[in-house]
């Protein structure tokens, strides 16, 4: 079992299996995925995938601008 450096509370075996074994969910510092889809022609779409909170949120700003979202 692994606990967690902040609280030392017992971290999810199945955190632990993805490697998150320093801290539990509450006292993680990873963030969330977002993605974003960008057409790149007239049929042609791609997805962008960020991690960083602030560029998602930029991004999100962006598409709102637009009417996109």
């Amino acid at each position: 079992m692994k606990y967690c450096k902040v609280c030392n509370e017992v971290i999810h075996p199945k955190r632990v299996e993805l490697g998150y074994s320093d801290t539990c969910v509450n006292h993680s510092s990873a963030s969330k995925y977002s993605g974003f889809v960008s057409g790149v022609g007239k049929v042609d779409y791609e997805v962008n995938i960020v991690r960083d909170p602030e560029t998602a949120k930029h991004m999100q700003k962006l598409m709102q601008g637009r009417g996109l979202s």
